[in-house]
This record gives C-alpha cells, structure tokens and sequence, in this order.
C-alpha cells in the first residue's frame, strides 16, 4: 500500500500570508494614526488664511517629548470641554510680549510674521510670559480668542497635545508652512 501525501496547493497558503501581512500592516498605521498623530477639523477662521473652517489639521502628538514648543510652530490644545484649539505660539517662559500701534514686539524687538500678511493686531498690552506657560495667538487676528483675551493669557506647555505639521484643505494635502520668527534685529 502506498502512502500518497495529501497537497495542499502553495497558492492557498501564498494568499492566507498576504492576507495575513496585509492586516499586520493595516493595524499597524491604525497604531499609528491614533498613537501618534491626531486628526482634527477645525471649526472657525482663527488660523485663516493658513489654516480655514473646514481644514482637517494632522498633529504630532510626541513633537514635545523631547523639546518644548518653539516661537512660531502651530500648537494644538484643549481650550473647554471637548474643543480644542489651534494656535501659533508668539512668546515662550520668559519672554515680554508687547502689542503696540498695531504690532507685536518680542523682547523689545518688533516680531517679523510673515505669515500674517499685512495683518494689524489689535490692542496695547504687555505680558510676561511665566516658566512653562505659552502665549499663543490666531493668525486671523480680528476674529481670534487668544491669549489677548482669555482670563489667564497663559497656556499651560504641558497640555499642548502636538504640533501642527500636516493639513487637508478642500481634500488636498499639504504641508503647513514652517515659518521662523524672528525678530527684526535677529535678521
């Protein structure tokens, strides 16, 4: 009696393993996505022209880990119950912030922002910003609630959730710009 093995055909076990990776690398961008970056829909024109209503903005969670937040990078954090806000960082621990006749100045030295484009920022006030606090504002300068007007000017660095890096206007992708600020003596 001869014994004849059975075949199970590689075409079968060729697909069950791709099928299998296929899924191992499915559940590892979902990892990621939830992981490490955060996807939020932006509800008003604080951002705008930058950032607008309706913009899917795409944060690094762990962009803080190792450094804080720096002048000028696009900051997300929880503003109430359930609502975040997105916002540029002006003034770090221990700088003077001063809006005067339209403009910002940084330490005593006028904040250059390109990304205002001709923007006028409304009020006359100083503030000294205390060790591991933010001073944050819209880009949209008229319409933002920022640390111009909010009971505590500060913002805590320890909740901001991540850095702006990546949006989706309209449903096209694309990279928020980096911007450096500096201030006009810097330059």
């Amino acid at each position: 009696m001869s014994a004849t093995k059975r075949r199970v055909p590689r075409a079968r076990f060729s697909a069950l393993g791709t099928l299998f990776s296929v899924v191992v690398i499915l559940y590892i961008i979902f990892i990621l996505m939830v992981r490490v970056f955060s996807f939020n829909t932006v509800h008003d024109d604080s951002m705008y022209p930058n950032i607008q209503d309706s913009d899917i903005v795409v944060t690094y969670r762990f962009a803080y880990s190792k450094k804080p937040p720096q002048r000028g990078d696009v900051v997300v954090f929880p503003m109430a119950r359930d609502m975040f806000a997105i916002k540029r960082v002006i003034g770090i621990e221990g700088d003077t912030v001063r809006i005067l006749g339209g403009r910002v100045f940084l330490n005593g030295e006028l904040l250059e922002e390109p990304y205002l484009d001709g923007v006028i920022t409304d009020g006359d006030a100083e503030y000294t910003v205390p060790d591991g606090m933010l001073f944050v504002m819209g880009d949209n300068r008229d319409v933002s609630h920022d640390s111009r007007n909010l009971r505590d000017p500060y913002i805590d660095r320890e909740l901001v959730s991540g850095r702006v890096f990546f949006l989706f206007h309209n449903w096209k992708p694309r990279m928020l710009p980096t911007y450096i600020t500096q201030t006009s003596s810097e330059q």
